[in-house]
């Protein structure tokens, strides 16, 4: 049974005898609560099936990390710095085109003071040569090259003439021709010199890279180059510590340079 609003007559269908109005369901004052506390149920079921999806996954994401991975490998090189004495160990180079190709070198220059030689030309050869990185140069350049010479010390073909000794690069080496000097050898009391030299060549170029110098015990000189232009210089006196100098300007040593310069040039 609902009481009519419009008339006030008690029906039962969902018509008004009275007035013909239609049923209309009585609300109470609780009906928006009611409403509102549904759709916040709604909500918080919502956040917790997302807080149960974040954390299914991240346990997946653990257990796969936990699971034994494939072992990488890594090859580790091991670089072992050479030494540049005739006498020391030689170590392995690689290939030759390691370093065979000439890489570019920043220079700048730095004027030297000379003095002229009885010819009148100048004492020092490219006196403008002032190389910013040289142990760098050095290590990748010059010392590979000298190792690859003094590794077959042995074995490359020689010849003799007045005690200076010529050897040749073999076929195993980037070189120039089938003649190309690698080292050439004075002995000590060649042309009045106490000290015995060693001149060595890049069989690639024919440039002047390396002279050691020495008197057998008490006295050992090292001279680098580049260029034909004196950019190290390495001093031992008595088997006492190294002193080095890079780029050196002080007159003697130029002068050493020079005089090796020339007389590598000519044995060669």
């Amino acid at each position: 049974m609902w009481t009519c609003k419009n008339c006030g007559t008690e029906n039962e269908g969902y018509v008004c005898t009275g007035c013909g109005a239609a049923y209309e369901e009585e609300r109470t004052e609780d009906t928006p609560k009611k409403n509102k506390t549904y759709m916040v149920l709604i909500v918080a079921l919502g956040v917790l099936l997302l807080a149960l999806v974040v954390l299914l996954t991240v346990l997946l994401t653990m257990k796969k990390n936990e699971e034994p991975q494939p072992a990488q490998v890594v090859n580790v090189v091991t670089t072992v710095a050479p030494t540049e004495s005739p006498e020391d160990t030689v170590y392995d180079n690689g290939t030759n085109e390691d370093f065979m190709e000439e890489p570019v070198w920043s220079t700048e220059t730095a004027e030297l003071t000379g003095v002229a030689a009885e010819n009148d030309a100048p004492t020092y050869s490219r006196r403008n040569i002032h190389l910013t990185n040289v142990e760098e140069y050095i290590d990748k350049t010059i010392r590979p090259i000298y190792n690859m010479i003094a590794e077959k010390n042995k074995t490359l073909s020689s010849s003799e003439t007045d005690g200076i000794t010529k050897q040749f690069a073999d076929a195993s080496m980037p070189r120039m021709s089938d003649v190309t000097v690698v080292c050439v050898t004075y002995p000590a009391g060649t042309d009045g010199d106490p000290y015995s030299r060693q001149y060595y060549f890049d069989p690639a170029t024919g440039e002047f890279i390396f002279a050691f110098i020495f008197d057998g015990t008490k006295e050992e000189h090292r001279l680098y180059f580049y260029k034909d232009s004196l950019i190290h210089h390495k001093v031992r006196h008595n088997g006492g510590e190294d002193v080095t100098t890079d780029n050196p300007t002080d007159d003697y040593l130029l002068s050493m340079a020079n005089d090796a310069i020339r007389e590598a040039y000519a044995g060669r």
